[in-house]
C-alpha cells in the first residue's frame, strides 16, 4: 500500500510540476528574445532540479528500504537540511500549485474565447504576460506568507450559552488546544510563546485534542515537561491522537503507554475511551475522551456506554472529526465537542470563493465552529505541522470557550 501511495504521489507531483513548467516555458518563449531562450531553459532546469533534491533523497531512502529492509537515512535533524532541501521543496511546490490554479482559469478563459475571434487574438497576446505576472506574484508572496504564518498564533474566544447553567459555571473558561506535534519545528521559542499565550487566558480547564508529538520517543518527556507549565485550576486532559500512537512504530500500545506515563508524572491525563468528571462544588462537568485515529476507532457499544451520563456541561473530545461520533454526541445531548487533526487546513491555497486544502479530501470539518442543534463543535487549528513543516494561510490557534447562562 505504501508503494502504491508513493507512486500516486509521484504522479501528482509530476503533473503539477509538468503543467507549471510547460506554462512558464511557453510564456517565456513568446516574451523573451531568441538569444536568451537557451539561458532561460538552463535556469528553468536548474530550478526544477534544486526544487526536487529533497524528493530525490526521499525516493532513494524508500528504494533502499524496499531492497534492503532498512532506511538509508533515519531521523536526520539539521537546520542545513531544512533550509537547503526541505523548505525549498515545499515552498516551490506550493508556488507551483498556487500558480497552476490561476493558470487553469487562464486556459478555461482561452477555451471560452475560441468562439470570439478578435477577442481571442487580443487575449493570446496578453496571456503569456499574465502567466509570468501570476508566477512572479506567487514567487514573492508564498515565501513571505509562509514566514509569517509559521509564527502567528491566534486566540479565538467563543461564547457558549446554555439555559439553566449553574451560577458557579457562568463564565467558566475552557481552553482547547491540539496537535502540538512537538519536534524541531515547534520546540523552543514557538512552544514557549504558545504556552505563555495559553496561560494568559487564565483557563479553568484545558483540553487537548491529541498529537502531542510528531514522532520519536525523545520528545515524549519534553512535551510532558512543557505542558506541566500550563496553569489550569481544574486540570489538563487529552485524548489520543494519531502520532501519539506512532512513537514506536512497532507497537501502538507501547507508544500510548510511554506518553501516558510521561504525562501522568506531571499530573496530566491522556484518556483512551474514558470519561472523567470535574466537580465544581455542586456542579459537574462530564467529559468523554473517544479515540478515533487512522489505526483505532472506538467501538459503537463503548461509545454508547460512555455517552450515557448527565452533567451540567457535557463535553466530547476526539482527535479526528467523525460523522458517527458527531451524530451520537448530538443524540446524547452533549453541549460541546472538540476535535483537532486538521491543523486548520495547514496549507490552504488562495482562490476566489473557495478554501482549497488537501484536508478537504478527508473531512469537511476543517476549521472553525459548527452547530448541530444545541451542540457546538469546535475544530482546533493546532500548533504544529504534519508532513510539510510549513503553514500557508493557516495560523496556529488557541480556542477559548466561555460558558454563559442563557
Amino acid at each position: 500500500m505504501n508503494f502504491i501511495r508513493i507512486i500516486i504521489l509521484l504522479i501528482i507531483i509530476f503533473l503539477i510540476e509538468g503543467y507549471f513548467g510547460l506554462k512558464i516555458w511557453k510564456a517565456l518563449k513568446k516574451i523573451i528574445k531568441q538569444n536568451v531562450i537557451k539561458t532561460a531553459k538552463i535556469v528553468i532546469i536548474i530550478y526544477f532540479i534544486f526544487s526536487n533534491i529533497y524528493l530525490f533523497i526521499i525516493l532513494l531512502n524508500f528504494a533502499y528500504r524496499y531492497f534492503s529492509g532498512n532506511f538509508l537515512f533515519v531521523n536526520v535533524e539539521s537546520n542545513w537540511i531544512d533550509y537547503f532541501l526541505i523548505y525549498p521543496f515545499w515552498i516551490n511546490l506550493i508556488i507551483m500549485v498556487q500558480s497552476n490554479l490561476f493558470f487553469i482559469v487562464l486556459d478555461l478563459l482561452h477555451l471560452i474565447l475560441l468562439i470570439f475571434g478578435n477577442l481571442k487574438k487580443k487575449y493570446l497576446k496578453f496571456k503569456p504576460i499574465l502567466v509570468i505576472v501570476i508566477a512572479g506574484i506567487f514567487f514573492l508572496f508564498v515565501p513571505i506568507k509562509i514566514y509569517f504564518d509559521l509564527d502567528k498564533i491566534d486566540v479565538d474566544t467563543i461564547y457558549y450559552c446554555k439555559q439553566n447553567l449553574p451560577e458557579n459555571l457562568d463564565g467558566y473558561k475552557i481552553a482547547f488546544i491540539s496537535d502540538i506535534h512537538l519536534d524541531r519545528y515547534t520546540e523552543g521559542e514557538k512552544i514557549d510563546k504558545f504556552i505563555n499565550l495559553l496561560n494568559q487566558q487564565n483557563p479553568d480547564l484545558v483540553l487537548i485534542g491529541g498529537d502531542l508529538v510528531s514522532s520519536y520517543d525523545h520528545y515524549v518527556d519534553k512535551v510532558a515537561e512543557i505542558l506541566s507549565q500550563v496553569k489550569s485550576s481544574d486540570g489538563i486532559y487529552s485524548c489520543v491522537g494519531d502520532h501519539d500512537s506512532w512513537i514506536y512504530r512497532e507497537s501502538v500500545e507501547k507508544s500510548k503507554y510511554a506518553i501516558m506515563t510521561a504525562l501522568n508524572e506531571k499530573n496530566i491525563l491522556m484518556l483512551d475511551n474514558e470519561n472523567i468528571f470535574v466537580q465544581k462544588d455542586s456542579s459537574t462537568i462530564g467529559i468523554t475522551f473517544a479515540t478515533k485515529t487512522y489505526i483505532e476507532k472506538i467501538p459503537q457499544y463503548k461509545l454508547d456506554t460512555l455517552s450515557n451520563f448527565r452533567s451540567n456541561i457535557k463535553i466530547m473530545v476526539v482527535h479526528q472529526p467523525d460523522e458517527n461520533i458527531i451524530r451520537e454526541s448530538v443524540r446524547n445531548n452533549y453541549d460541546l465537542m472538540f476535535s483537532g487533526h486538521t491543523h486548520g487546513g495547514q496549507i490552504t491555497f488562495i482562490f476566489p470563493f473557495l478554501n482549497l486544502t488537501p484536508t478537504m479530501f478527508e473531512t469537511k470539518y476543517i476549521k472553525g465552529e459548527y452547530w448541530f442543534d444545541n451542540m457546538l463543535y469546535v475544530i482546533s487549528d493546532g500548533l504544529g505541522m504534519s508532513i510539510a513543516p510549513i503553514r500557508y494561510n493557516s495560523n496556529a490557534s488557541i480556542k477559548v470557550i466561555i460558558c454563559k447562562n442563557k
